[in-house]
């Protein structure tokens, strides 16, 4: 696919820290792997990248944590991406069966290429304050959410 499972919690955790935005505290290594579900230690080497890319700051002892380095409206999610699995899985194959260019592709594969192409488009434009905003209207039950059909009833 286009990234990894490693830069999706990434992710995760930069639509974490961007909850916390307006206060511009640092938040706890286990606060927000507590919030995203994912372990900390892992966690904390992800965010170290992230840290070394300017995206978020770090700050040790007490009152120490993690916080965005700079707004979350100018955190786009393919900033995200290349700090942590860097630009070669973004000039791959989608499918992964081949190492050419989208309009070199097979015939058959020229779909992919297309749909590769959006992903790409939608990790350029969407940000993390989009992300947080997501999440918070999915915690708050305030989003769109639709019932399974096994379990409308």
């Amino acid at each position: 696919m286009v990234y990894s499972a490693g830069c999706e919690y990434a992710i995760r955790a930069v639509a974490e820290l961007a909850r916390h935005w307006p206060d511009k505290q640092y938040v706890l290594l286990r606060s927000v792997a507590s919030g995203t579900n994912l372990a900390g230690p892992y966690l904390g080497k992800l965010l170290q990248r992230l840290v070394l890319a300017g995206m978020v700051q770090s700050l040790k002892g007490r009152t120490g944590g993690y916080r965005l380095g700079k707004d979350p409206k100018k955190i786009r999610l393919i900033d995200i991406v290349k700090a942590i699995d860097g630009t070669e899985r973004l000039n791959r194959s989608i499918v992964g069966l081949g190492d050419w260019r989208d309009e070199d592709a097979p015939p058959k594969l020229r779909s992919w290429a297309k749909l590769r192409a959006q992903v790409l488009a939608l990790l350029e434009k969407t940000t993390a304050a989009e992300l947080a905003e997501a999440a918070a209207h999915r915690r708050t039950g305030r989003g769109s959410r639709r019932k399974h059909p096994s379990r409308a009833a």
